[in-house]
């Protein structure tokens, strides 16, 4: 048999990381997010180690992807679920890592498959087909004809391909399907002109990170040229599934290859993010609107702070985490949302909406502020933009932010940090090295 068909589900916005089904040790097949970005072969969520019972190994602690604890845990096979009977796919290992995935778990994930685990084959991502393509035999040149062809360099178990900026400066990206967004160093930043900015908050498994946000008109990946192309600024430098979910994707890992083709004759659209307008906070078990931008889809409609949010779509918001609903709120530029709400009459009504593009925000949203927050610590400014509303009240590099609109960032979760950032107007009580006391600053 040439290859092994492992399905997978996709989904920008309802299934937004690629999922496919894992057996552990023989059992019941279990939701695992694929992440070529990740340099462990198998990471599994620690509490669904413990239901599997796989026991620990000893002093096997350490930090793994994004500083993650993990430590090993003993299995004995792990088994893809695949698209025939007839295919087999068995992999005999005697370990993998367990780790508390946090946002990654709520998403309803058991675990992680990362880059490692299929590094000896060929890998095909076919996002049309939602398909994985695994290779027993070299690949036919008939496979990759009018595909682009990419060298690929590997690193400690991770693979990295070069982007060009429109003045010829080059930067290494992480191959990275464990990421909604690509990203892009300062370095090359400064070569490049974006049709268009906004400001986006977005979390890892352990961490949460703001940073300036860029519609670029192309990025090029060696002689392919990618059209309308959403970057954030800074953090770790990758080519998410933004981009990467427009092709079909070859790893051909034993040749350091990375091919993307086209799966038909015209470019797949960009992958612009919504905006609505809504922000939105918990209180108790309910989700409520915590303010409505001016100018805005919402604004525009009938939605009032204070509303009680019942319904994105059909889909009863009240059991959803923050991330599950930021992501149906969102949605993609230009698609229609109905909305179910409560007002404090408690009367429902619903609201059809239309979302507009996430680059049509007010530019007082866009903060010009680059900070990093890990799970239950203090969040810090890495790096400040020239000519941004941070830079202008005086922010700086290295500042530790001790508060946000009031309340202690070091006993918010990274949900809660999340909600108070993506408000239209923030302010931040700030610990500065070599300052007596606390310094304020209001950014609107």
């Amino acid at each position: 048999m040439p290859h092994v068909t492992i399905p997978f589900e996709y989904d920008p916005i309802t299934c937004p990381y690629i999922r496919i089904q894992v057996r552990i040790n023989g059992g019941k097949p279990l939701p695992f997010l694929v992440d070529t970005g990740m340099d462990e072969s198998i990471l599994i969520d620690t509490a669904v180690a413990q239901q599997l019972r796989l026991r620990p190994v000893k002093a096997s602690n350490k930090r793994g992807t994004d500083n993650l604890a993990i430590h090993k845990v003993r299995v004995s096979g792990i088994t893809f679920v695949v698209k025939s009977a007839r295919e087999h796919f068995n992999l005999r290992i005697a370990s993998a890592f367990a780790a508390d995935l946090g946002i990654i778990r709520k998403l309803g994930y058991a675990g992680i498959v990362g880059a490692p685990l299929f590094a000896g084959t060929p890998v095909q991502i076919d996002f049309k087909a939602k398909t994985i393509a695994l290779f027993l035999k070299p690949l036919s040149p008939l496979l990759l004809r009018e595909a682009a062809r990419l060298p690929v360099r590997e690193e400690e178990g991770k693979y990295f391909v070069t982007v060009f900026a429109a003045g010829g400066q080059a930067a290494s990206l992480l191959v990275d399907t464990g990421s909604r967004q690509t990203y892009i160093p300062l370095s090359i930043a400064a070569y490049m002109q974006p049709l268009a900015r906004t400001t986006t908050v977005h979390d890892t498994v352990n961490a949460l990170h703001t940073t300036d946000k860029w519609l670029l008109p192309s990025l090029n990946f060696g002689p392919l040229v990618v059209p309308n192309v959403a970057v954030c600024l800074a953090g770790t430098p990758k080519v998410g599934l933004n981009v990467l979910s427009r092709f079909r994707v070859i790893l051909d890992f034993p040749n350091s290859c990375l091919y993307l083709q086209r799966p038909g004759e015209q470019d797949q659209p960009a992958c612009i993010g919504g905006w609505t307008g809504i922000s939105i906070e918990r209180r108790g078990k309910a989700w409520h609107i915590a303010g409505v931008e001016p100018n805005s889809p919402a604004d525009q409609s009938s939605v009032q702070q204070g509303d009680l949010l019942l319904e994105i779509d059909g889909q009863a918001a009240t059991s959803l985490a923050l991330y599950k609903v930021g992501l149906l709120l969102s949605g993609l530029a230009g698609t229609p949302t109905r909305l179910t709400l409560q007002n404090k009459q408690g009367q429902s009504y619903q609201v059809s909406l239309v979302r507009k593009s996430e680059f049509e925000r007010p530019p007082s949203e866009m903060l010009g502020m680059l900070a990093d927050k890990q799970a239950g610590g203090p969040m810090v400014v890495s790096h400040i933009l020239d000519d941004s509303p941070a830079q202008r009240q005086g922010l700086k590099q290295g500042d530790t932010i001790t508060s946000i609109n009031g309340q202690p960032v070091a006993r918010m979760s990274l949900e809660e940090a999340a909600i108070q950032l993506g408000l239209s107007q923030i302010t931040l009580t700030v610990q500065r090295k070599g300052e007596g006391k606390p310094l304020v600053f209001h950014l609107h």
